[in-house]
């Protein structure tokens, strides 16, 4: 007979030091009808979520960012910027 493996549980206690934004982005260009959808995710070093949301240097590199990618591909200003999910980083 086969032994039922235990669900391993996570551990609670152990502190958050950083989260990471995973982003999805949906860009097009111009005289195309084609959207073409890039990922990132960027690193916060912080604890608490709702100062990493904050974090103005977390603004510019989504900024940086997407300025690098219109720049490289050619995309049209027009984009639609959404936030993935929050990972926590122990």
């Amino acid at each position: 007979m086969a032994t039922k493996k235990k669900a391993k549980t996570r551990n609670k206690s152990g502190k958050i030091k950083a989260w990471l934004c995973h982003l999805n982005c949906k860009f097009s260009k111009p005289n195309d009808a084609n959207i073409y959808i890039e990922r990132c995710a960027i690193k916060v070093g912080l604890s608490s979520l709702a100062e990493a949301k904050e974090t103005m240097a977390l603004h510019e590199a989504i900024v940086d960012w997407i300025e690098m990618l219109k720049a490289e591909s050619g995309y049209h200003k027009d984009i639609e910027l959404k936030v993935e999910r929050w990972e926590p980083i122990r």
